[in-house]
Formats: structure tokens, C-alpha cells, sequence
């Protein structure tokens, strides 16, 4: 399974993940229960989580304990972050703390000559190549 979230998307897919690692909210009573399906929602066959434009750190950067979910397999997973330095709502994370340094960062620059240098840079991350071709190699690599 490969997820690739975009902007808020990045905080709900981390925050779903959060709650499946420690058997929160919906996965509460789901904490011995290695069914398939409850394997397939706490999305344990994830291998990769690509996410562009991520906004967490605007979420979290007031807590005192930063921690970012476990990993939520043993099995090769990646998470790629892919930000531009212009992006006012794209961010790295390996500098939230030790418990992200699983997390490889990729600065790009989004967008065009009226787009790459201010705010617009947010809506155009899924136009660049310097983000899509290497969510094509990661994609390409996963094939048999």
C-alpha cells in the first residue's frame, strides 16, 4: 500500500495513524485483534507515505512533547516528505525530534517564474517534476 497526502491531508493520514498505533478512538478495541481486516486498517502493509506540502508542524508546534507515530510495520516502510522552502504551509519534519528521524525530506521548488517564490508554490506541487517524477520512481520501484 503506498498513500501520497497533500496539505491537511498529511495531519489526517498522520493522526489516523497516531490512532492506530496505540489503539485510540476507532482502533480502541482493536488492541489484540490481528484479524486482516483490522491489519488492513491500521494500515500495517503500508509501504510507503509520500506527503507534499505537509503541515503538521503547524499543528503540533505549541506542544511540549513532540512525537510522531510508530511505524507502522517492520517491513521496509518509507516516509518521504516532499516541501518547498517557499511553501508558507509546507514544512520539514525531521526537525519535530528524535521520533522523526525515520522521515527523509526533499526540498523542491513547486511551481513556475510567477508561482516557485511566494505562497502559490502550495497549489503546485502535483504540476513539478522535481515531486513527480520521484513519486514515479517510488511507485515504479514497488512493481514486481
Amino acid at each position: 500500500m503506498v498513500i501520497v497526502a497533500q496539505s491537511l491531508g498529511c495531519q489526517v493520514i498522520s493522526n489516523y495513524l497516531w490512532d492506530a498505533g496505540k489503539h485510540q478512538h476507532i482502533f480502541k478495541d482493536t488492541g489484540n485483534d490481528n484479524s486482516d481486516q483490522t491489519e488492513f486498517l491500521k494500515l500495517k502493509s503500508l509501504k510507503r507515505l509520500v506527503t507534499t506540502g505537509c503541515n503538521i508542524p503547524l499543528f503540533i508546534g505549541g506542544l511540549k512533547k513532540r512525537e510522531c507515530f510508530k511505524i507502522p510495520n517492520d517491513d521496509g516502510f518509507v516516509w518521504g516528505n516532499f516541501y518547498d522552502p517557499d511553501d508558507v504551509l509546507g514544512w520539514p519534519l525531521r526537525q519535530l525530534g528524535p521520533t522523526c528521524d525515520f522521515i527523509s525530506g526533499h526540498a523542491i521548488n513547486a511551481g513556475g517564474l510567477l508561482s516557485s517564490w511566494n505562497p502559490l508554490s502550495h497549489t503546485k506541487y502535483w504540476t513539478d517534476g522535481d515531486m513527480l517524477d520521484p513519486i514515479a520512481g517510488v511507485l515504479h520501484g514497488l512493481l514486481p
